[in-house]
């Protein structure tokens, strides 16, 4: 009846138990017994047998599936059991955190390890990468110094450099210096580690760098101003270009190239001067070189034109009085062969409907006027459209092309909408 007494209670007229017992409910006898120690609820499947199963295991504790009860690893507070009968943490109890299912004391700031009491005393038995003790007395995780990545207890010492830094032995507390960097058309002799600097070589000013070797380049190429590659050399171009004797491509320099002045240019590549005279240009001596000369400045007399080929001024008689018959292309007579001219036709003025697009330069006549319509296509002959009505109304100027005979847009003035025949 003691046992009753401590742990049976009424709950709204029913009979519970307290924590870490359940009730009994035999033919012979009811009440409250005991659940396994590391158990707070259980119940009896059989009460013939007596064999009690967990419901809910005490903290520390995990649920098996056969209703027993089993510890969790050191300082957990709740775990599981996998699937290859391994125990891994999920919760740690305070002062402690959760690595790799595995629960560890939470150690001061930069320490790796450590040792002791949470919330009372904790020693640290090994500092992070990039951290080492201040004292003994403290075993204070400071950090070491700039560029250093692992450096000795107490003394700050750098042991271990950086990626890119090496060592200097001759510096107060063993420094970390910047690895030294090869200059362009230098190649790396010697690795920089930790102990020591990278070395470089210099190659020939006419080879580059490749994969670290120095390779030379071939006539016609020059070395790359950041000594990678062999470009080949360029070519002074006729006719605007010329190239002075000693500037000439080598294999360290590409060649250099000048200007000929406006009125003088090169009959061919890679000259040393300026041989011949531009186009509207012709030569004239002046002692031992010539002077260009412009070919409009000297016209010739009334019934020739001037030609200027080959840089050298001729007089030619005109072909006879230029005829609408004589022209081509849809132009007509402009004005006499005067003496001016450089052409031997003076044909310049397109035929009436046709006119030369703005901005062209062409001597081709391909665009009708307004008005006007391509009488045969593929032909620089306009006819002029006859289809809109003569009062009141306008042709299109966009539609000046159209290919159909009498065929072509137009609009009224006063209405301003268009009207296709």
């Amino acid at each position: 009846m003691a046992i009753l007494a401590v742990c049976c209670f009424l709950i709204e007229g029913a009979v519970a138990c307290d924590i870490g017992y359940f009730y009994f409910n035999g033919p012979f006898w009811q009440g409250c017994l005991p659940c396994p120690t590391d158990c707070d609820y259980c119940y009896v499947p059989d009460i013939w047998t007596g064999v009690t199963k967990c419901t809910k295991c005490r903290p520390r504790y995990q649920l098996l599936a056969s209703g027993d009860c089993a510890s969790c690893p050191a300082y957990c507070l709740t775990c599981t059991r996998t699937a290859s009968n391994t125990d891994t943490c999920l919760t740690c109890i305070n002062g402690y955190r959760l690595v790799n299912g595995q629960c560890q004391l939470i150690c001061p700031e930069n320490c790796k390890t450590c040792s002791g009491v949470p919330n009372w005393f904790i020693t640290c038995s090994e500092c992070e990468a990039g951290y080492a003790f201040e004292s003994e007395e403290t075993k204070a995780c400071v950090a070491c110094e700039a560029n250093c990545q692992a450096c000795t207890n107490y003394y700050g010492q750098c042991t271990t450099c950086n990626a890119g830094y090496y060592r200097d032995p001759y510096a107060p507390f063993r420094t970390c210096l910047p690895c030294l960097q090869c200059n362009s058309g230098e190649i790396e002799t010697a690795a920089c580690t930790t102990l020591s600097n990278r070395q470089c070589r210099a190659c020939a000013s006419s080879e580059i760098v490749s994969s670290n070797r120095c390779v030379a380049c071939v006539a016609g190429t020059y070395t790359s101003s950041d000594r990678l590659s062999c470009p080949a050399c360029s070519v002074c171009s006729a006719p605007t270009l010329f190239r002075r004797n000693g500037d000439e491509c080598t294999l360290t320099r590409n060649t250099i190239c000048s200007t000929c002045l406006q009125d003088k240019a090169t009959s061919a590549h890679d000259l040393p001067s300026c041989d011949t005279c531009a186009s509207g240009f012709f030569r004239q001596a002046s002692g031992s070189t010539f002077v260009c000369a412009r070919c409009a400045d000297y016209p010739c007399a009334q019934n020739q034109y001037i030609s200027c080929a080959n840089a050298v001024r001729q007089c030619l008689t005109c072909p006879g009085t230029t005829t609408a018959t004589a022209c081509a292309q849809g132009l007509e007579p402009d004005k006499a062969c005067d003496g001016r001219s450089t052409v031997p036709s003076a044909c310049g003025v397109c035929k009436a409907g046709s006119e030369r697009p703005a901005g062209s330069r062409s001597l081709i006549c391909e665009k009708c006027r307004t008005g006007f319509y391509k009488d045969t296509p593929g032909t620089p002959d306009c006819g002029r459209c006859t289809n809109a009505p003569q009062f009141n109304s306008t042709y299109l100027e966009w539609g000046n092309t159209a290919a159909d005979t009498f065929n072509c847009p137009w609009y009224w003035l006063c209405m301003h909408f268009l009207v296709w025949r």
